[in-house]
């Protein structure tokens, strides 16, 4: 019981030192330290990350290396610090340290966090270039291009991320009811309602069933543009398919 009682302290003040922004102790048990850098990397406390990482790296987890890397990496995406992971990146490989497409989708997601649809198209290529075509590289590519379909959409780009979506749906992959969403979104903003009503009529047809806030997005589309007589429509239309209206729908 004292044993526990003293690494229960230890684990205590650990965690007390980490909230401070204390530099890494040394001499802190494997396991803890690979807890503390996951906790960081979720926190997206990129400093904190790079301390356990380096303490790591000298304590014995180099047989883990593609792991600790992309943990960094990790908590680069939960920050959107593009620049940090495309850093990080480069002293992996040149530290000829394995890649797989974990490491590329925290470089998509850094991109994406950070509204660089560009730079997230530029690794979804590189990682499409570097997939072996097995079932858990298709599943990783799918979740890389969902964030790309949010991504285009975030930023206008409604074109991009149809073209996103088709991918998805060609090569057998389900789109998530949030990836029309968005793109329905980006058509609203754009003001572009007709457009707006293509996409939830494609999400029906994909046999999902329309929420608050997709008839939401459709009644703010048309009232963007001043058509009212669209907006109460679809307002009835939400009503008579008994989908509940909350505040956001008669705000419109």
């Amino acid at each position: 019981r004292r044993r526990w009682a003293l690494c229960r302290a230890g684990s205590l003040a650990w965690r007390s030192l980490g909230s401070l922004g204390a530099t890494v102790p040394r001499r802190l048990p494997e396991a803890e330290l690979w807890a503390e850098l996951n906790e960081r990397a979720e926190r997206g406390d990129v400093p904190g990350a790079e301390r356990c990482f380096a303490v790591l790296e000298r304590t014995g987890a180099r047989s883990h290396l593609t792991m600790l890397y992309n943990t960094v990496l990790k908590a680069c995406a939960n920050d959107g610090e593009l620049d940090r992971a495309e850093l990080w990146y480069r002293r992996m490989k040149g530290s000829e340290v394995r890649v797989n497409l974990k490491t590329y989708g925290k470089l998509i997601e850094a991109a994406v966090k950070g509204f660089s649809a560009d730079r997230a198209r530029q690794w979804m290529a590189v990682a499409h270039d570097a997939s072996d075509g097995s079932d858990a590289d298709r599943e990783a590519f799918a979740w890389g291009a969902s964030m790309m379909i949010d991504s285009c959409a975030r930023s206008g780009d409604i074109e991009g991320a149809a073209q996103w979506l088709a991918y998805l749906q060609s090569h057998g992959h389900d789109v998530t009811h949030s990836g029309y969403n968005s793109i329905m979104n980006a058509c609203a903003k754009a003001g572009r309602p007709a457009e707006a009503v293509v996409w939830m009529e494609r999400l029906v047809a994909r046999g999902k069933t329309p929420l608050t806030r997709d008839y939401n997005v459709v009644i703010e589309a048309h009232a963007k543009v001043g058509d009212t007589r669209g907006a109460v429509e679809w307002l009835h239309k939400m009503q008579a398919d008994s989908c509940e209206p909350d505040c956001r729908s008669f705000n419109n």
